[in-house]
């Protein structure tokens, strides 16, 4: 028979019709049929060698930009920790902030040419700004402008504003406006008086001034065909004095022309190596300014502060041991010792803890630890000794319940979590659901193996020509109807595993109509649109041809996310708090570096936590 139909075991799923000769055309994406087996057969792999992974999980380190605003970060504005959080960065010149009377905008709005009398004077002079501001929280911003024409006299200048400066007027002569002159090489800043800066622009076409924003120094700077030239002798304004800054072009006399680049073109690079100088200024901001800063980790009682030190020259070891011990106070060995320990018990790694213990007693033998900071917290080799005995039980059954889910043993799992915290089922609704059904996944991608291995076999046979035994391998792979199983509703806390001697597929079926009978629409809609999400994976005679949705639940990702989940379930269920001290740290620094990052502190733009901690 070239087409099969069969009735889908699970209700409330459509009817699927199949015509077996036919092929599909190949998809871009990779197979899943080998990534299914894989998974399925590499199942016992995650037994033994799956870590545990508690700390937040550093990015992707793909090239390619992630930023829901900007279809293109450039290159150098991916260095900074932000980069995936910016606002919209300029892209052309604004027609809607220009006086269109003497400017002429073209090339996408990316050319701006004067378009005002040939004997023009300062009344006739006319600036356009950028589409969008300088984002503070990039860290360094830079772009890049091609004198297409200096024109008659070269009254061009290149500078920035706020959105308020006059547009009938250069900028730098204006409050909140600040210029690089082109007819004298004079800065401008809010005034009509000028100092001497850089060269006169170019009296050819060809030249490029780019003009940056570094924000880690609150400073500006100009560079001139692919040259730095020097820092703007006053600093960026304010927030306050400015909060949006915006990239202007002023004109002023007949055939003046300027071309932009924004550096949103791949195959427009800049002249100046701006990639080159991002880098230098976030290894200062990390030498000069991590390296050289240290945390006197004693709280203040009265004002609940903790307060930061210079850290003497003489005493900086970048690339020495990560515990050393100073003077004093400055000694911070004894409270990262009880952070890394805390951390170390709260995820259950009893051996590592023990080791780490062990390690901590024989330096305080060594009398490496001022005897002035043996008094300081508790002494840890002894009053973690109590306590470490009967940790490694715990341990031992935590990490048995957390290899099970990552080899996709889910029923194994179950059967640990009833036997040791039967409140996690009780308490955890959701999480329950989210059980049950990831076992039902796991059998529906070891059914898939199965089928994917006979269909391996029957190629086999087709090549050796036994046509007797094709025709039984050909028998659908799904029944064309299997009769509903009468079952009772049970209860949240167990589920009758399909019987050991049913194939993988049937096993999968059964489990599919359990799951139903557990969660009816009636009681829990709530859950109805995930079942449908995973029943998907059985509705078709290939998994590959399930919904993406669907194909996104056999991701072996899915099955560290469900632990993590246990995790937390387990940790309230002991009367532990859901993250480690250790954690809420991380969390809090990495919190605070964003957030002054965003607020338009340049230095934090090149601070990551995750450099730190991976």
């Amino acid at each position: 028979m070239n087409e099969r139909r069969w009735v889908n075991p699970i209700p409330g799923l459509p009817i699927t019709r199949r015509v077996q000769p036919q092929r599909r055309t190949p998809i871009s994406r990779p197979p899943r049929t080998n990534a299914l087996r894989s998974l399925a057969d590499t199942s016992q792999q995650f037994m033994t060698t799956a870590p545990f992974n508690q700390l937040p999980v550093k990015h992707s380190d793909s090239d390619e930009a992630i930023n829901p605003v900007n279809s293109y970060i450039p290159p150098y504005l991916q260095l900074s920790s932000t980069h995936h959080q910016l606002p919209l960065l300029p892209s052309k010149l604004d027609i809607k902030n220009c006086r269109p009377s003497k400017l002429d905008l073209s090339d996408s709005d990316s050319t701006v040419t004067y378009a005002g009398p040939a004997d023009g004077n300062e009344k006739d002079a006319a600036t356009v700004r950028a589409n969008e501001p300088v984002p503070r929280s990039s860290g360094i911003y830079y772009l890049e402008f091609d004198i297409i024409n200096r024109g008659d006299k070269g009254y061009i200048s290149i500078g920035y504003g706020n959105q308020q400066f006059k547009l009938t007027r250069l900028p730098g002569w204006e409050p909140c406006s600040w210029g690089y002159h082109g007819d004298d090489g004079c800065f401008f800043a809010q005034a009509s008086d000028g100092v001497k800066f850089g060269p006169e622009y170019s009296t050819t076409s060809g030249c490029v001034i780019g003009m940056g924003f570094d924000f880690t120094q609150n400073k500006s700077f100009y560079t001139v065909d692919g040259t730095f030239i020097a820092y703007a002798p006053e600093p960026l304004p304010t927030t306050q004095m400015c909060p949006e800054i915006y990239p202007s072009i002023g004109l002023r006399s007949d055939n003046e022309s300027v071309s932009v680049n924004f550096g949103l073109n791949a195959h427009k690079p800049f002249r100046f190596d701006i990639e080159g100088y991002v880098k230098r200024k976030k290894w200062d901001v990390i030498a000069h300014e991590i390296d050289n800063c240290k945390v006197d980790w004693r709280v203040d009682n009265e004002h609940r502060s903790v307060e930061f030190v210079e850290t003497p020259q003489e005493m900086r070891n970048v690339l020495g041991d990560r515990y050393t011990y100073g003077d004093g106070d400055d000694d911070l060995s004894m409270p990262m010792g009880e952070l890394v320990m805390e951390y170390l018990v709260h995820s259950s790694y009893a051996q590592s803890a023990r080791a780490f213990n062990d390690s901590l007693s024989r330096e305080k033998k060594a009398d490496k630890t001022p005897i002035a900071h043996r008094s300081v917290g508790m002494e840890i080799d002894n009053s973690h000794a109590d306590w470490l005995e009967s940790l490694d039980e715990a341990a031992s059954a935590c990490r048995g319940t957390h290899n099970a889910i990552l080899a996709g043993d889910i029923e194994l799992a179950l059967s640990e979590i009833r036997a040791r915290w039967p409140a996690v089922l009780v308490d955890n609704q959701a999480l329950t659901f989210e059980l049950f059904l990831r076992k039902f996944v796991e059998l529906a991608i070891r059914a898939h193996s199965v089928g994917s291995t006979q269909a391996g076999e029957a190629q086999e046979i087709r090549d050796a020509g036994g046509d007797e035994d094709m025709e039984m391998l050909q028998s659908p792979v799904f029944p064309p109807q299997i009769p509903p199983l009468e079952l009772p509703h049970p209860d949240l806390m167990r589920s009758p595993s399909p019987a050991p001697h049913l194939n993988p597929l049937d096993r999968a079926l059964a489990a599919g109509r359990a799951l139903q009978a557990k969660y009816p629409p009636q009681v829990f809609p709530e859950f109805q649109e995930r079942m449908r999400v995973a029943f998907a994976l059985v509705a078709h005679d290939n998994i590959e041809h399930a919904p993406q949705q669907s194909l996104d639940l056999l991701d072996v990702n899915e099955r560290q996310r469900l632990w993590e989940a246990v995790e937390m379930a387990i940790n309230e269920a002991e009367g532990k708090p859901l993250q480690s001290a250790l954690e809420l740290v991380v969390r809090q620094a990495g919190a605070t570096v964003s957030q002054s990052a965003l607020m338009g502190d340049g230095k934090a733009a090149y601070i990551d936590i995750e450099d730190y901690i991976a």
